[in-house]
């Protein structure tokens, strides 16, 4: 079946599953949308350099010759590993820059994508993962839109009224649930002591380890404190004898004890009109 009609059926499916009550096809519909856009970053990226997207080592001269020169059989092109979602998203940004907005939105994405298909525990079939997955779409339709074939006589369902309004009610909720978030640690923060704030800044740091790190601390969004850590883990896969290293990171504030994904702490930054340059006034 020719790829990019296959993509125009699943853009419909994946944007009516995600309108759906059902946790069920909620699931579906944030599977369907990391495809979509994972679809879409490799399309892109193979017009630059088929390379790109392939993990290259390990891979004789030779199959890199045939690979670029378009010449690689079937058989042998599906043995080639392509390149994490970190990696492909990083790719992505750097040759296109008005997908920058979006790299977090796009972590994000993947990141419930796995959660939903390789973890055993609970399915992240809420409301923030809807708006995770309608934004990312619409921040990459255009590519999205380069590779699908939508017939002539029919809308493009991530440039319709009813997408767009979507996405700006699920936004708008989620940043309310993010306000609300930070005025609840605001209320904590105004019963604490200098004391124990200070305590709190000099002993509740996160542990660290060789696989677990503070990148940096910044002003925290709700108690205003230089005490929001971003905190780096380092997750290790080992199949068919090549090792892949794929870090995330996550928000947690030592004094008030917020806790932020790293794109919810965009949106925070961003709903609260809160200072950019204070997101990385030091570096721990």
């Amino acid at each position: 079946m020719d790829r990019k009609n296959f993509n125009a059926h699943i853009i419909s499916r994946c944007i009516t599953q995600l309108r759906s009550s059902n946790e069920v096809e909620v699931c579906e519909g944030i599977i369907l949308a990391a495809y979509l856009v994972e679809q879409s970053f490799k399309t892109a990226l193979r017009e630059i350099n088929p390379l790109l997207i392939f993990e290259t080592a390990g891979v004789t001269s030779e199959k890199i010759a045939k690979l670029i020169n378009g010449n690689l059989s079937a058989i042998e092109l599906l043995k080639l590993k392509t390149i994490p979602a970190r990696k492909l998203i990083t790719l992505i940004c750097e040759f296109k820059t008005e997908l920058k907005i979006g790299e977090k939105n796009f972590l994000e994405l993947f990141d419930v994508r796995n959660a939903i298909i390789h973890s055993t525990d609970d399915v992240p079939a809420s409301d923030n993962s809807v708006e995770t997955a309608v934004s990312a779409l619409k921040t990459a339709r255009n590519l999205i839109g380069i590779c699908t074939n939508i017939p002539s006589n029919q809308i493009n369902p991530l440039t319709s009224r009813d997408f767009e309004k979507l996405q700006a009610e699920r936004r708008a909720a989620r940043e309310t649930l993010i306000k609300g978030k930070i005025r609840e640690h605001q209320v904590i923060y105004n019963q604490l002591s200098r004391d124990e704030i200070q305590r709190k800044i000099k002993e509740n740091k996160p542990r660290e380890d060789s696989m677990t790190w503070i990148e940096t601390t910044v002003r925290c969004p709700a108690c205003g404190e230089d005490s929001f850590d971003a905190i780096t883990s380092v997750d290790v896969d080992v199949s068919d004898g090549q090792t892949t290293m794929d870090a995330g990171s996550s928000w947690f504030c030592r004094v008030c004890g917020l806790d932020l994904t790293d794109y919810e702490t965009d949106l925070a930054y961003t709903a609260l009109n809160f200072p950019a340059d204070q997101q990385h006034e030091h570096s721990q």
